[in-house]
């Protein structure tokens, strides 16, 4: 995960992948902080369970978070869009 501290306020959004789970999420970042963490989109079969996750980033002001239970490749499909997610306002990300 990017250090915060590095990241510039502003609102980022990404998509992450993985068959057959799709989640779109969209986080704001002010002061070095993680403000909010939305889940725009999330398809998946089963893993609605994973949507909690939002929360607890938030919560922790990370997302090396464990996975939820039973929701284990939505889980790591929302996190890894939070991560691109920050990633893409890193200088030189594109």
């Amino acid at each position: 995960m990017p250090d915060l501290a590095t990241i510039p306020d502003g609102t980022y959004a990404a998509t992450a992948r993985s068959f057959p789970v799709v989640a779109t999420v969209r986080l704001e970042v002010a002061g070095g902080k993680i403000t909010e963490f939305t889940i725009l989109r999330h398809r998946t079969g089963k893993g609605q369970a994973a949507e909690a996750l939002a929360a607890q980033v938030v919560a922790h002001q990370s997302i090396d978070l464990d996975t939820v239970t039973g929701a284990t490749l939505s889980s790591r499909v929302i996190l890894k869009a939070g991560e691109l997610a920050l990633r893409s306002a890193l200088p030189g990300a594109q």
